[in-house]
């Protein structure tokens, strides 16, 4: 599957409204909101779990204390990829839907995917309401957080466009390659990313992030056009 149906014109006023809030994550299986079960009809949840099952427009999330099904109708890269496996832990951001002779449900408006390091979400106003919080892998935030466009790539580092300037981040002390051409996550120029790492003050070299944590942030053309 690729990416590139899916980039949008990044807008760095827009993208750092949303992003105050951390996207990094270690997850545990638990609700990081209150019970869905107990959540009235048509309110908003954020809550995280692992997927038990599949189907192709929805998946069963474990969180902890139950278990729930959200459904995914109109995500483009959920029914084309089937990205989400059995195993997978994910955080979902969505509404709940109490039907009358119905299980309750969670309508998806964004679902952050752990193992593929990716955030996807269908609209701006995704972005400006959204308060997404995932828990650090350690006690320890990271130095830095930034947001932006990725403008150049070399080796094993990439430039990041934040809107009024420009940093550069090292990729090298990830377990992986995110700029190769292996795995899901392939970053490449014109892709927008979450980056949170540490501030290398190199005497000699520009100052860059040493990151420890690359999100992709994608938005979904299809769902976006479903809530036209």
């Amino acid at each position: 599957m690729t990416m590139q149906r899916y980039k949008k014109h990044f807008n760095p006023t827009s993208t750092f409204k949303i992003l105050t809030a951390a996207i990094a994550g270690s997850f545990a299986v638990s609700a990081i909101a209150a019970d869905p079960e107990i959540r009235p009809d048509d309110s908003w949840i954020t809550i995280n779990g692992k997927v038990t099952s599949t189907t192709p427009n929805t998946f069963l999330l474990d969180y902890g204390d139950g278990k729930i099904r959200v459904e995914m109708d109109d995500w483009d890269w959920f029914k084309e990829g089937k990205t989400i496996l059995v195993g997978d832990y994910v955080t979902v951001n969505g509404i709940v839907d109490d039907g009358l002779y119905e299980a309750k449900t969670i309508e998806a408006d964004s679902v952050y995917v752990e193992g593929l390091n990716t955030y996807f979400y269908a609209s701006a106003a995704d972005e400006e309401s959204l308060n997404f919080n995932l828990v650090y892998p350690t006690s320890v935030a990271p130095d830095i957080e930034v947001t932006g466009e990725i403008t150049e790539v070399n080796g094993r580092e990439f430039t990041v466009d934040m809107g009024k300037s420009d940093i550069t981040v090292d990729t090298r002390k990830l377990s992986y390659n995110p700029l190769d051409n292996k795995g899901f996550q392939r970053l490449d120029t014109g892709d927008v990313v979450k980056v949170s790492g540490e501030m290398d003050y190199d005497v000699f070299e520009e100052k860059e992030i040493v990151a420890d944590r690359i999100i992709t942030l994608v938005q979904d053309v299809g769902k976006s056009s479903s809530m036209r």
